[in-house]
This record gives C-alpha cells, structure tokens and sequence, in this order.
C-alpha cells in the first residue's frame, strides 16, 4: 500500500511539473523580458529552453512506467504501440487546426508548395514539431525493443545520436536537428532508465540527491553561458533529467479530478498557446495594440488557459473535444 501511495505522488508530482512546464514554454515563445532586460531575458531563456526537453523525459518515464509494468515483452511492445498511434492522432489533429496559420504564410512571398513541405513534411508548425518527434521516437523505441535492443545499447544510440545533432547544431544553427530522430528520442531513453531506476531514485538520501541534481543544472548553465550558446547545449539532457528527479522526490498529493485537471490543462496549454500568440504578435506589429513581451506573456497565458477549461468542460457534453487532448 505504501509502495502504491508513494507511486501515485510521484505520478502526481509529475503533472505538476507538466503544467509548470507549459507555462515556461509559453515563456520561451513570447521572449519574454527580451525587450526590457538583456540579461533577465537571457536567464530565463535557459530555464525555458530545458522545457521542451523535459516534457520528452517526462513522456519517456512515463512509457517506461507503463511498459514496465507488464512482463510479457509482446504486452510491453504493446504498450509503447499505443502510445505512438495517440501520438500520431493528437498530432494529426492539431496540424489540421493549424492549417489556416500554415496558409497565412504564403502571404510572406513563400509559395504554398513551399510551405507544405517545410510544414508538414520536414517541421511542423512552430511548436507542433514536438508532437510529431514524440511519436517518431516512440516508434523507435517500439523499433529498438522489437529487435531486441538491450538498454545499454539503447543509451549508447541515445548517447550517439544525441551528441551528434546537438554538434551539428553548434555548427549549423539548423533547428532541423531538434527532432524525432537527434533529440526526441535521445531523452525519451534516458526518461525510461529513469523508470527503471525509479527505486534507487526512491531511496537516495535526499540532501546527496539534490546536490547531484544542482550540479547536473550547474554545468548546463555554465556551458551556455561559457561554450555554446541558443539550443546547441550538449548538457541539456542532465538539466532535463535533474528537473525531473527533483520533482519525483516531493511527494506532491493529488486527488484524482486535480491530478487529471493539471494535465490536461499542460496538454491544452502546450497546443493552444501558439495560435494565440501568433493572433497576438500579429496585432502588435500592426500597431492594434501596444504591449511590451512580459504583457504579451501573461496575456497569451491567460486566454489559452481560459480556452483551455472551455475545452475541458466543453467535453462533458461535446465528446469529441476529447480529441484535443
């Protein structure tokens, strides 16, 4: 029972961290305080670019958990199958909602072939990109444990690949290296040797635990303000790993109808934010409003929440919005 309780908390104390980490997302793409402090912008620039990294570990843990909960490989394999296929569908409906977004862009001179390629086939719209890696790194875990990877040969790949596209990166600045392949993928591994050393994580002495976890974020911080600079960081992965520990160590209890409500609000925040930001931005560069970037934030923040438990509560009665979700 006991075991169960401390289980449950940890599960919960990861929607916390989901819903804060949207929230930072949001951050990161309004660039907020960039036009009013170069130096507070650039601080809050290197918590926020750990979110998105974060929210892979988090999705890798996670999958590790459920799939280690079965014994027999097939249900395992099973497991990490469905999760690819509510991927694909959650993405597939957000690239259809974000069409007309897609669409607006010819009026920047780009041909719509153009826009199609570079949207649907090589990126995403914007944030979108996130969805669609995380399903391209399910499918390879779903690959890997097919053909009966070991996990010391998984985090050896995961250690390749992701020291190659964050060194391409440095050297190209080509966001096209943040994807399913070089960086989803990479953390999706390292969150389920997480899972799978979640009772050592359990029984670490907490003061021991925290310092490694400071240590971890130390030497993230010092090599993007020292080496590399941007999403080129080659120690991101220790940052996102540390920001996740830290949180399975707090114990946070929920009720069930909470713990539901702050994941899916992180869910719905994470997907709605970009249109309104986009609707937004475009209004102040046509001089409709005047906002400076903290406005913008918490302007942006407070109607995608609100859009948010529309949607929410919307699906009591309309099932479908189900979907969004």
């Amino acid at each position: 029972m006991d075991n169960c309780l401390s289980a449950k908390r940890q599960i919960d104390s990861i929607d916390v961290l989901k819903y804060i980490l949207s929230v930072l997302i949001i951050a990161y793409h309004t660039s907020i305080f960039a036009d009013i402090d170069y130096n507070a912008s650039r601080i809050i620039r290197l918590f926020t670019n750990t979110a998105t990294g974060s929210f892979f570990v988090i999705s890798g843990y996670l999958l590790g958990i459920r799939s280690f909960s079965h014994t027999e490989q097939a249900e395992r394999l099973s497991v990490v199958l469905k999760s690819a296929k509510r991927l694909i569908l959650l993405w597939a409906v957000w690239e259809l909602i974000y069409t007309p977004f897609i669409l607006y862009k010819t009026r920047t001179g780009a041909s719509l072939s153009e826009i199609l390629v570079s949207d649907y086939l090589l990126g995403s719209y914007a944030h979108l990109w996130y969805l669609k890696a995380s399903a391209i790194a399910v499918i390879m875990v779903w690959a890997a444990k097919k053909a009966g990877f070991s996990n010391r040969l998984l985090a050896a790949l995961a250690c390749l690949l992701y020291l190659i596209g964050a060194y391409m990166l440095s050297i190209e600045h080509n966001t096209a290296y943040r994807n399913g392949f070089f960086f989803s993928f990479p953390n999706y591994i390292l969150g389920m040797l997480l899972a799978e050393k979640q009772d050592l994580i359990s029984r670490s002495p907490v003061g021991k635990l925290l310092v490694c976890c400071a240590a971890a974020i130390a030497v993230y911080i010092a090599e993007n303000c020292f080496i590399w600079t941007g999403q080129s960081s080659f120690t991101m992965p220790f940052a996102c790993a540390a920001i996740l520990v830290v949180f399975l160590r707090f114990r946070i209890d929920l009720s069930a109808d909470k713990a539901k409500l702050f994941r899916n609000i992180s869910t719905l925040n994470y997907t709605i934010h970009y249109g309104i930001y986009s609707i937004l931005s475009h209004f102040n560069r046509s001089g409709a409003i005047a906002v400076n970037s903290v406005e913008l934030f918490c302007t942006t923040l407070l109607i995608t929440t609100a859009l948010a438990f529309l949607v929410i509560a919307g699906q009591k009665k309309l099932s479908f919005l189900r979907i969004l979700y």
